[in-house]
């Protein structure tokens, strides 16, 4: 997080400050079941970073088995930020793999909010194609090989859940902010703490290459 802050001064001494990202033509989430602007939804899903790419996450982080009350297992993840063909607007990618454990380990649930948060407020969702709405990874296997995923977070917060009329709090354009992200396991598995929490870094547009 540190080398990509340095990286990021760096590279983008005497930019302007203050510039905004661009609305974007659309949001397509009602119209098509994804939450990306038009210009997000060509891009592949590789199995790393493109050569250049700072990766905001790349560990082994422990993890439950299946219905374990136990971390009995391990798994490396990786996440990276890829600039849209929108110009202003970025996707996050996550790459799991299974690295460690006698048992499978399930693809958690995934829980995200802008900023540096304790307890994200918005649901998400780990997609392989960008269309396909509110049906993500949660469930699966994490397979050994690995798979990458696009995080793709829902518009409204879990707790306007009872308002009838709830407003949209996550916009195309947070994915480019910093974003606290949460894998949640307690579902699939009773081991304390069944929970991981990263915090990711904003889209630094030099770093996050296309």
């Amino acid at each position: 997080m540190l080398i990509r802050r340095i990286l990021a001064a760096a590279l983008m001494a005497g930019a302007v400050a203050g510039s905004q990202a661009q609305t974007g033509e659309l949001n397509l989430l009602t119209d098509l079941g994804t939450p990306f602007p038009p210009g997000c939804l060509s891009i592949d899903l590789p199995e790393q970073p493109p050569e250049g790419t700072i990766p905001l996450v790349d560990t082994n982080m422990t993890a439950p088995t299946i219905n374990s009350n136990s971390r009995d297992g391990s798994v490396r993840v990786r996440i990276w930020r890829v600039a849209c063909d929108d110009e202003g607007f970025s996707v996050i990618l996550v790459r799991m793999s299974q690295s460690g454990g006698a048992n499978p380990i399930v693809v958690p649930q995934v829980f995200a909010d802008t900023g540096d948060v304790e307890i994200p407020d918005h649901k998400a969702q780990l997609l392989r194609l960008q269309g396909s709405g509110d049906v993500g990874a949660s469930g699966d296997i994490v397979t050994e090989n690995g798979t990458t995923w696009m995080l793709g977070v829902d518009p409204f917060s879990l707790s306007s859940v009872d308002d009838p009329d709830p407003e949209p709090s996550f916009f195309p354009a947070d994915y480019n902010g910093t974003i606290t992200l949460e894998f949640f396991w307690g579902a699939y598995a009773s081991a304390v703490p069944n929970f991981t929490t990263f915090v990711l870094d904003q889209f630094e547009p030099t770093l996050d290459l296309p």
